[in-house]
């Protein structure tokens, strides 16, 4: 049961980060900032699936956290290269 809400939770955080960051690929305003969101992104969502599993509950959340801020990083980064790359 909880393997099956750790997929669950994949499916509702994943897609819209990879959006995201395909998105920001094209117009990234930094292409270093872009490769440290993505290993951030990665360390803090294979950080949360295993504490999810663990049911480490204030690493989970900290965990998705950093994964989250990443997130909205890709977002930031890529706005930022649209507008300055006019």
């Amino acid at each position: 049961q909880r393997c099956i809400r750790i997929g669950l939770n994949d499916l509702e955080n994943i897609p819209i980060s990879l959006i995201l960051n395909w998105g920001c690929l094209f117009v990234c305003y930094s292409t270093r900032v872009h490769i440290w969101l993505n290993v951030a992104f990665t360390i803090g969502r294979v950080f949360h699936h295993i504490s999810y599993y663990k049911k480490l509950q204030p690493h989970r959340a900290m965990a998705w956290m950093l994964a989250w801020f990443a997130t909205i990083g890709f977002g930031i980064n890529g706005i930022l290269g649209a507008i300055l790359n006019l």
